[in-house]
């Protein structure tokens, strides 16, 4: 509901102005902010680097290396599947988990259209927010927007002077005094 008066206004900002100050500000120079955090993972990474290793079809599809081995084991005895013509047409003989080595897995991958491919995983900063109780509630309310594994990252405004002379000004009209910590 909008605010539609001035008392409702200042009301509004001395709550946020005690929010202000008295949230965690995981031992960050205030003022700060709050950023959505999504992890991103990033592909064609060097393998000095990378995080792992995954396989990738023409079409988008991944696997990682456990569902890689999976669909072979799988697929093995499954006569008209691209695996199994693969595997016959290399003449590469799979009785269990265990033959399927990296050799193996690499000729399969290879022959069915999957580039082994590193990657890294790394987190992204999304929509500021001035307090955490806002990121949350925003995260909370637009979950089937978000990753698995999404949160909060607090970091310092230092170079936005505007935001704490911001942070003063409201301080001292609502007579909540903004408390740099």
């Amino acid at each position: 509901m909008p605010i539609q008066t001035v008392e409702e206004a200042r009301e509004w900002l001395q709550e946020f102005m005690t929010r202000i100050n008295e949230q965690d500000n995981r031992i960050t120079k205030t003022p700060i902010f709050y950023f959505i955090r999504c992890p991103k993972r990033i592909y064609r990474v060097d393998s000095d680097i990378a995080d792992g290793e995954t396989w990738v079809g023409d079409e988008g599809e991944e696997y990682s290396r456990e569902e890689l081995e999976q669909r072979i084991w799988e697929d093995s005895k499954d006569d008209g599947s691209v695996v199994y013509d693969a595997i016959q047409s290399r003449g590469v003989l799979i009785e269990s988990k265990e033959d399927i080595t990296d050799s193996v897995l690499r000729r399969i991958a290879a022959a069915v259209g999957l580039e082994e491919i590193g990657y890294r995983d790394t987190k992204e900063l999304k929509a500021p927010f001035l307090t955490e109780e806002a990121a949350k509630r925003h995260i909370a309310q637009n979950k089937h927007h978000y990753p698995d594994g999404v949160d909060t990252y607090v970091d310092h405004a230092w170079r936005n002077p505007e935001i704490k002379r911001l942070y003063e000004c409201l301080g001292l009209l609502v007579g909540v005094p903004f408390k740099e910590r």
